[in-house]
Order: C-alpha cells, then structure tokens, then sequence
C-alpha cells in the first residue's frame, strides 16, 4: 500500500509473504482467491502462477498488482478465471522472477 501526505505518495508498505509458488495441484485454492478478488470486480491481469504464494497452511496470497484493473467487467474476468488452470501449468518460468548468482561464481 502506498501512504500518501497531503496528495502525494511518500512511501509505501511492504509485507514479508512466506511460501510456495503455485502449481496446478494448488488448482482449488487459487481460483477461490482470485474469485474472492473478481467478486470485488478487480481483475487481477497477471495470473501467472507465481503471482499466487502459497502458504504452509495452504492460504493463499496474490502478488503483483501492476496490471489489476478496478471494475473490470464481467468478461474479463471469465477470460482470466478459465485461463487459471493453463497458468498454473505453465513451466517456462514466465513471471518467475530474479535468479541470484553468488559473485565468486564464474558464470
């Protein structure tokens, strides 16, 4: 979240999330987070499966709202709830974020 004084943004909050990305065994409990989401009519816009963390007691947590659109309507978001099972089989890594290289390594 972004804190704001006096209509300008000086700062934002950051929150440590724990967990997994998601895989297609995750299937269930992502689409009941990102339908929790669309029944607030926001559209997510980046579905990929590891903008969904998975946590230790299976509660899910949804990342990376660059692309979210707020009253988005009804269509796009069956368009990206049927994409969900696609995207969380998907193996190429898209979306998956940095690799960190150790300095003493030769690359």
């Amino acid at each position: 979240g972004y804190i704001h004084e006096a209509d300008r943004v000086i700062g934002f909050l950051l929150e440590k999330v724990e967990g997994r990305a998601a895989n297609p065994g995750d299937w269930e409990i992502c689409k009941a987070a990102l339908q929790r989401l669309h029944d607030r009519g926001i559209l997510h816009g980046d579905c990929n499966r590891y903008n969904f963390i998975v946590g230790p007691d299976e509660k899910v947590t949804l990342i990376d709202f660059a692309d979210a659109k707020i009253d988005a309507d009804t269509e796009m978001m069956e368009r990206e709830m049927a994409s969900l099972e696609e995207q969380l089989r998907e193996e190429t890594g898209r979306g998956g974020g940095f690799i960190t290289v150790d300095s003493d390594a030769d690359i």
